[in-house]
């Protein structure tokens, strides 16, 4: 008679210098089944398969299904859990198998379901790694998923996945579009602000210098060298009107500074870069230009949408050769440039302007971000049952893919490993497939006898 106790898998593989599983196993496990003792399996899940001993009786068993019960049949007996299926098709690539589209279709829906995941965590509603945790668990409980699939199929859950990935993404877009025209905004307010102040500056300091020397004739041979000083003769007026042109005036005329008409281009750079962006432009322009530059901060760049630590800067210069030099190295450095009127009844017209559009801009930015994390909270709701549903559909076709089709192509032949106690399980569970999906005929089930190993 049989022995009653059982030697545990882990005890014997524990065991020093001994071999115990495999095929043949060691001595020792040889010898322990000579005895009558059974070797039990450590489960590692709560799977039903985890449950069986590893002496367990099985039997090789054969299938023909009917090709409209071939998916619920599959479905059923991965919810009971005891059998293995062969691959009939090793010599095919996973290309060349019969439900390799339908494969592809979930990958497809399962590449959404991350873009969604992934939006989700952009948005702060939910950490990818407690989703994972959420989504093995209704993996894991059948009653959740085949409660979820009576009221939700993979064919509309398809066109759900399209429609929220199409709306997320022009969603998206148009708040990436808006976001970038609130940092334009945000940077010419700036170059406004500081740049103009600039030009208060030189005018006070240029007026001051008229009423102290006595008139404004009197500047033009003065050697002073102050900074805040007007970069030409003739009081603090002399400065463009227009920032677009920058010519020579009065070519006839000769020594004379006071005909020389000055450009200038403002803008924000890179606070790192401000160093080298005036020595490479001391040395294009062979010192032949004026730059003033400030701090602002941290500033979002339109271009890379990421905040960075920005300085406005105003370079005074003349002649259209030095503009198109300016313009190049403000390339060369991602340096951002504005247009900025001298007069400043239109700096103070313009920067009431940029204002009111920035706060329009800021309301149309903060509903679509709360249109948005309404879409996705109620994509939340439902992204665990959609995971697991479309994972559950790619295992049944990877399962699928290992039976034989018939010739007539109205059945699918498979074979597999049953455990010999639960035969009437397997059974039962073909019988309802054929049930629920009409199945003209019902699964025939029948022992093949092989000397070969489970």
């Amino acid at each position: 008679a049989r022995a009653p106790s059982c030697v545990s898998w882990r005890e014997a593989r524990d065991t020093p210098k001994t071999r115990v599983g495999g095929r043949g196993g060691g001595l020792l496990s040889r010898f322990v089944r000579s005895l009558g003792f059974r070797f039990r399996a450590t489960p590692k899940g709560t799977g039903t398969m985890a449950g069986l001993w590893r002496s367990e009786e099985m039997q090789l068993v054969q299938l023909v299904i009917p090709a409209e019960a071939a998916h619920d049949s599959v479905e059923k007996l991965g919810f009971v859990g005891k059998m293995a299926f062969k691959d009939l098709n090793q010599d095919k690539s996973a290309f060349q198998r019969t439900y390799a589209n339908q494969v592809k279709r979930c990958d497809e829906m399962q590449r959404k379901l991350r873009f969604l995941l992934e939006e989700m965590g952009k948005a702060d509603i939910v950490e990818p790694e407690s989703k994972n945790l959420a989504l093995q668990k209704a993996i894991q409980d059948s009653r959740v998923l085949s409660g979820y699939e009576k009221t939700y199929d993979l064919d509309e859950l398809e066109v759900t996945l399209d429609e929220l990935e199409h709306d997320l993404t022009d969603i998206s877009a148009a708040m990436t579009k808006l976001e970038r025209s609130k940092s334009e905004l945000v940077e010419f307010q700036l170059v406004l602000d500081r740049a103009g102040s600039f030009f208060d500056t030189a005018r006070r300091s240029g007026a001051s210098r008229v009423v102290s020397e006595g008139g404004p004739g009197a500047s033009g041979s003065g050697g002073d060298n102050n900074m805040e000083s007007p970069l030409i003769g003739g009081g603090g007026n002399d400065f463009t009107a227009d920032m677009t042109r920058a010519s020579y005036g009065g070519g006839g005329h000769g020594g004379g500074g006071a005909n020389l008409r000055l450009g200038f281009i403002a803008g924000l750079v890179q606070h790192a870069k401000i160093a080298s962006f005036e020595r490479i432009l001391f040395r294009a322009m062979r010192g032949n230009m004026f730059l003033r530059h400030q701090e602002v901060g941290l500033v979002m760049d339109p271009a890379v949408c990421e905040k960075q630590n920005k300085s406005v800067f105003v370079i005074f210069f003349s002649g259209e050769r030095s503009r198109a030099k300016i313009l190049k190295i403000c390339d060369a450095f991602s340096a951002n440039r504005y247009p900025l009127p001298e007069d400043p009844v239109k700096q103070g017209s313009m920067r009431a302007e940029v204002h009111e559009r920035l706060r329009e801009i800021s309301a149309t930015v903060d509903a679509s971000s709360d249109q948005k994390r309404t879409l996705l909270l109620r994509i939340h709701h439902d992204w665990d049952s959609w995971m697991a549903l479309v994972k559950r559909e790619k295992m049944i076709y990877h399962s699928l893919n290992k039976f034989n089709i018939d010739v007539t192509s109205k059945c699918l032949v498979a074979q597999g490993w049953i455990p010999t106690k639960a035969r009437d399980e397997i059974l039962q569970a073909l019988k309802e497939a054929c049930l629920e999906s009409n199945a003209p005929v019902n699964t025939v089930f029948h022992q093949v006898y092989t000397n070969e190993d489970p």
